[in-house]
């Protein structure tokens, strides 16, 4: 969903080589970084693709485990209003 620049990505298939891990984001620009930082680190098991949270792709669907790492509304709410 917003997976760029791919850091908690990175750090579990570097942890966890035995793993599949697909990363997406919606911004074909964004998703780019971590396919440079996937192959700068020679990671062979994160697949990338672009996908939009609501129209999300055929044989996507399913997963053993969904990491989503979802913004705080109230930290950003926060940093609009000075307390």
């Amino acid at each position: 969903m917003a997976a760029a620049p791919g850091g908690k990505s990175l750090t579990l298939a570097c942890l966890r080589p035995d793993l599949k891990i697909w990363a997406s984001d919606i911004s074909p620009q964004r998703l780019r970084l971590i396919e440079q930082n996937i192959r700068r680190l020679r990671l062979d098991t994160i697949s990338t693709f672009v996908a939009d949270i609501f129209k999300y792709p055929q044989g996507k669907e399913t997963a053993d485990l969904v990491i989503i790492d979802a913004p705080a509304p109230r930290a950003a709410l926060c940093a609009k209003i000075p307390i």
